[in-house]
């Protein structure tokens, strides 16, 4: 090879290696971008529940309906935080937890605390004849699990799927008994239906007594779902 053309071919590979090596600097020098929080940021809400809860809640299971009442009423706080939280758009504090770590793990201990403490809501619901409460908060308790994840390293997502085993089996119970009150109930109503209004319609309406849409007429109904449950049609 002419000793020119080495020297050409020499000084384009020099360029190109200092070309890479400058887009490398660039990439690694630059700010990794994050995406903006939520505002309001429904993680906040469960880190400040977790922070006030009061006694200890993992050994729930053991308790007395007495004292399952007492640690429900005392941690009513906690509870509305979660509850709230799960209205909003969460997300982990990505850059934070990137950046000082520290600052963010104390905070994962209650998390798995309002996981218990929704279980622990879910066996006093249980406990008191209320099966489709006990559901409805083992479904927050999965719901936890889902939300604290998002944004979050995998950590955060070992943290979400423990808040989802703690609810979990519970849940998947209480969903088999609900399905076959729900079963039992249609089949003993569907014979009263009229104007076009399904047992399906009103058993859809029955929570918390929303008003049925299809029907006018001013009746009650009650079901083996809820004590006390309501139906204003």
């Amino acid at each position: 090879m002419p000793r020119h053309l080495r020297a050409v071919l020499s000084i384009a590979f020099a360029a190109l290696l200092i070309a890479l090596l400058t887009l490398l600097g660039f990439a690694l020098l630059r700010r990794p971008y994050y995406p903006a929080l939520p505002s309001p940021n429904g993680y906040d809400d469960f880190v400040r529940g977790g922070e006030a809860i009061v006694g200890d809640v993992s050994g729930y299971r053991d308790l007395g309906l007495a004292r399952l009442q007492d640690m429900i009423s005392s941690n009513a706080e906690p509870l509305r935080l979660v509850r709230l939280g799960l209205t909003r758009q969460c997300s982990f504090p990505t850059e934070l937890g990137i950046t000082n770590f520290s600052a963010t793990i104390r905070d994962m201990p209650g998390l798995k605390k309002l996981a218990l403490l929704l279980s622990a809501e879910g066996k006093l619901a249980e406990m008191e004849n209320r099966p489709a409460d006990a559901a409805k908060h083992y479904i927050e308790g999965l719901q936890l699990g889902n939300e604290t994840s998002r944004g979050g390293l995998l950590i955060n997502r070992l943290i979400g799927i423990a808040c989802e085993a703690i609810a979990g089996v519970p849940s998947q119970r209480w969903s088999t008994v609900l399905i076959a009150k729900m079963l039992t109930w249609c089949s003993s109503n569907w014979t009263n239906s009229t104007k076009g209004e399904s047992p399906l319609m009103k058993l859809a309406a029955m929570n918390e007594g929303l008003p049925c849409t299809k029907s006018r007429n001013s009746t009650i109904l009650s079901t083996g779902l809820n004590p006390g449950w309501k139906y204003e049609a």
